[in-house]
């Protein structure tokens, strides 16, 4: 409701395509470091990141790219163990030793009302953990058949107190990661200025090739006149979306609307 939108389309070609796509990464970028910034409780990262020439946005990229990991890979952890914590630390290494004795291990999980006291009476039956389900082993000798009652449950592949170490390990460089975006946020009007020199030239580029390229290779222009006060939430908005917009005084030969004033 604050912004009077016209759309057009105009012709573009691969050149004017890829500083779109330049802009907006830049786009991109600027507006998830205003969120680091805005968002730390620190005013300033004690970390510095060395930066060679013309490599800033290199430097920034790799740190948000490996931000996403670390996120992906400490949810992967927490997940797996959330899954191994409840059978404690027996771990593989035990398996190995019951093998060496000649029996097969058979984990299960059952709720407590569900387990039978008679199959402690039946198996040579464990009982792991008992908190809320319960966690239990079964042995059985080496080439012999067996069955049992319940459907076997997988068995994690590393205890929880070596998915802990990691889980640590992995917070401890997200961490630093942080720090090092924090100190790469000073650089921001950096980024600003190289994003303006590109749209500079997409500028001049599109004003030179206008008309030239066929009508299929076409982006969508919208032009819009917003009240001067609403300049800054508007702002805001298409950089962090990555939009390509260029911002100008409205002139007579414009035809600007006209905002109505309520005096009811």
């Amino acid at each position: 409701g604050v912004v009077d939108i016209t759309r057009s389309n105009r012709a573009i070609d691969e050149t004017s395509r890829d500083k779109f796509g330049e802009i907006a990464h830049f786009g991109k970028v600027i507006g998830t470091l205003n969120q680091i910034k805005e968002s730390s409780t620190d005013k300033e990262s004690k970390i510095i990141v060395q930066i060679e020439q013309n490599s800033l946005l290199k430097e920034v990229d790799l740190r948000l790219s490996l931000r996403e990991e670390l996120k992906l890979s400490i949810n992967e952890a927490k997940n797996e163990l959330s899954f191994a914590e409840p059978w404690g630390n027996f771990n593989i290494n035990d398996l190995s030793k019951i093998d060496e004795t000649g029996f097969v291990p058979h984990f299960y999980i059952c709720s407590k009302k569900r387990f039978s006291k008679s199959w402690e009476e039946e198996y040579p039956l464990f009982k792991l953990n008992e908190k809320n389900d319960l966690y239990f082993v079964v042995l059985s000798p080496k080439g012999e058949l067996f069955s049992f009652p319940l459907t076997e449950s997988k068995f994690p592949e590393r205890t929880a107190t070596e998915i802990e170490a990691e889980i640590k390990e992995l917070e401890s460089r997200r961490d630093k990661n942080e720090k090092e975006l924090l100190y790469l946020t000073k650089f921001i009007p950096e980024l600003k200025t190289e994003s303006n020199k590109i749209k500079t030239e997409l500028e001049l580029y599109l004003a030179k090739n206008s008309g030239e390229s066929g009508a299929e290779n076409t982006i969508a222009i919208f032009e819009g006149f917003a009240p001067v006060e609403e300049n800054d939430k508007i702002i805001d908005v298409v950089e962090k979306e990555g939009i390509y917009y260029i911002k100008e005084e409205a002139k007579a030969e414009d035809n600007p609307p006209i905002k109505l004033k309520n005096n009811f």
